[in-house]
C-alpha cells in the first residue's frame, strides 16, 4: 500500500479548482485504478476490489458507506457511484472513510471493523 501510494501522494490544496494539471492527473490515475470498467465512475464493487488489492478489504457495509460519503448526487439521483469530481473532493477534504483507508489505515476504524 505503500509503495503505491507513494506514486499518489495528495497535494495540499482541499478545492479540486486549486490543482495543478499535475495533481489532477495523478488523481485521475487513482481514480483510474479503482474504476475498473472505465465507465467514468467508481461503484461500490470497484470500490471493494480496488481496496482489497491494496491489502485494506472493505465489509460490504464499509464500501456501501464509503460511497455514500462521497456520491454528492445521490440526494438527487441516487445513482449510488462516485464521478471524479466527488472523488476529488474527497479525498483532498481528508475526512471521508476511502481517504483514511488509503492514507491513513491505522487511524480509523469503521464501527470496530478495520477498513
Amino acid at each position: 500500500l505503500e509503495r503505491f501510494l507513494e506514486r499518489f501522494e495528495l497535494p495540499d490544496c482541499h478545492n479540486p479548482r486549486d490543482l495543478t494539471g499535475d495533481d489532477r492527473q495523478r488523481l485521475l490515475r487513482l481514480f483510474d485504478f479503482f474504476d475498473l470498467d472505465k465507465e467514468r465512475h467508481i461503484s461500490k464493487r470497484e470500490l471493494r476490489i480496488g481496496l482489497s488489492a491494496l491489502g485494506q478489504p472493505p465489509t460490504d457495509s464499509d464500501a456501501k458507506r464509503m460511497i455514500a460519503q462521497l456520491d454528492l448526487s445521490r440526494g438527487r439521483s441516487g445513482d449510488g457511484q462516485v464521478d471524479f469530481e466527488e472523488f476529488c473532493l474527497g479525498l483532498l477534504h481528508r475526512r471521508c472513510d476511502l481517504y483514511l483507508a488509503l492514507y491513513e489505515p491505522d487511524k480509523k476504524k469503521c464501527r470496530g471493523t478495520p477498513v
